[in-house]
């Protein structure tokens, strides 16, 4: 879920609290997964 928030720039749920202040991974590597990922699904959609 964090990476999801992280890629819509979301803060919510444990971001937008106290958690949030100490949490400065930004999820880069994960993102970039999270992104591929969501690009090969679209294109097998659409191919």
């Amino acid at each position: 879920m964090e990476v999801t928030e992280s890629v819509l720039n979301h803060i919510s749920g444990k971001r937008a609290r106290f958690v949030g202040i100490y949490n400065r991974y930004k999820y880069d590597a994960d993102k970039r997964t999270a992104l591929e990922s969501w690009d090969a699904k679209l294109r097998s959609i659409t191919e």
